[in-house]
């Protein structure tokens, strides 16, 4: 997804903005006092190729105080010779509608076609101190870059799991319908796994190159260490099925499905000094997920020739000159458009004559 320009109205405390963005630059960097509006920018931009969007608030939430609804509207760029595509979010009365140039979008999987959002926020400074659900959940939102059915996969998976509990609370430990039920929550989580799986060992690759890897590690992974490490899936279903069954009785004890993907955490680990990321220090920690993101746009672009957008928002904190230096290096190796906010222009210095400088204040946008 390559940006032209980008109009908001009513949205969040933005009542209204227009912005254009250079094709001469990748760089555009937003910056202003906390609560000015960059934020809210980036995550207009995200929610044109996801449901939930950076913040992952609900639409109702996203409203300007004065208004009863807000519009997303941004011109992509198709490449030399094509014509551009404008995408338009609407919402109002509590319904969401997309269009892509005038036309209804009958299914949001239709905005994967326009190319990936990546994004970074300060809730990423905590990755790999935190519980390992938003870990599961980021990395999630990577591996949805390859693999578009992921998200109504975990979906689906996580509401077959309510409905097994469910069926067990009711005294119905046997019969075919628990059967059943148990085997698509078998192929699900196959699926699923397969996806992580294959994404992180591509990523693993090109990681290799900063010292960096990742791993999955939970229930499945440990019981079918030999076939992923194999890439052998072919007899997993069946395995799924028989955990599940055996386990019905102790799931039903604990009110909680033991075995599966949903118990998936993910660890991080430099090998030169052997070192966890949890373990490690904030900036370690940061200059690990600059790390992260640079090799998962690499992914992408390895494997998909579609364009990319890059959200990065207020990462410059607990980052010292070095590490910004490298930060901006690598970003500019990447040639992709990127979008970096911060509190101060001048923790953007080094990106003078390469970026796009944009004064955000009380909603309202300057070019420098």
């Amino acid at each position: 997804m390559h940006l032209k320009k980008l109009r908001m109205i009513d949205f969040r405390n933005i009542e209204k903005a227009e912005l254009e963005f250079d094709s001469a630059f990748n760089f555009f960097v937003l910056y202003g006092d906390n609560g000015a509006g960059k934020t809210s920018i980036l995550e207009a931009i995200s929610l044109l190729n996801s449901s939930k969007g950076m913040q992952k608030a609900k639409l109702s939430e996203v409203i300007n105080y004065k208004a009863k609804g807000f519009g997303v509207l941004a011109t992509l760029g198709s490449g030399e010779g094509l014509d551009d595509i404008e995408i338009k979010l609407t919402y109002q009365a509590n319904k969401k509608e997309f269009f892509i140039d005038n036309e209804k979008l009958q299914r949001l999987s239709q905005l994967s076609m326009l190319g990936n959002v990546c994004w970074v926020t300060p809730a990423s400074d905590r990755l790999f101190y935190d519980s390992k659900k938003p870990r599961r959940d980021f990395f999630d939102r990577l591996v949805y870059s390859l693999d578009k059915n992921l998200a109504k996969n975990v979906t689906t998976y996580n509401y077959l799991l309510q409905n097994r509990m469910k069926l067990l609370q009711s005294g119905k430990t046997e019969g075919i319908w628990l059967d059943k039920l148990e085997q698509e929550v078998a192929v699900l989580g196959v699926d699923i796994l397969k996806s992580r799986m294959r994404y992180i060992s591509k990523l693993n690759t090109i990681l290799a190159d900063y010292d960096l890897q990742f791993e999955y590690v939970g229930p499945v992974e440990k019981n079918f260490k030999i076939q992923i490490e194999d890439v052998e899936f072919d007899e997993l279903v069946e395995k799924w099925f028989e955990i599940l069954k055996f386990n019905r009785i102790k799931d039903l004890r604990i009110n909680s499905t033991n075995f599966g993907i949903h118990k998936s955490d993910i660890k991080g680990y430099r090998s030169n000094p052997e070192l966890l990321l949890e373990s490690s220090s904030m900036g370690q920690h940061k200059k690990a997920l600059i790390d992260l993101i640079i090799g998962h746009v690499k992914v992408i672009k390895s494997l998909d020739n579609s364009s990319i957008c890059l959200l990065i928002d207020e990462i410059t904190s607990h980052l010292d000159d070095k590490n910004k230096q490298y930060l901006f290096d690598n970003l500019e190796q990447l040639d992709v458009q990127t979008f970096l906010t911060g509190v101060r222009k001048s923790d953007f210095e080094v990106l003078k004559n390469k970026a796009v400088f944009m004064n955000i204040d009380k909603g309202f946008v300057n070019l420098d």
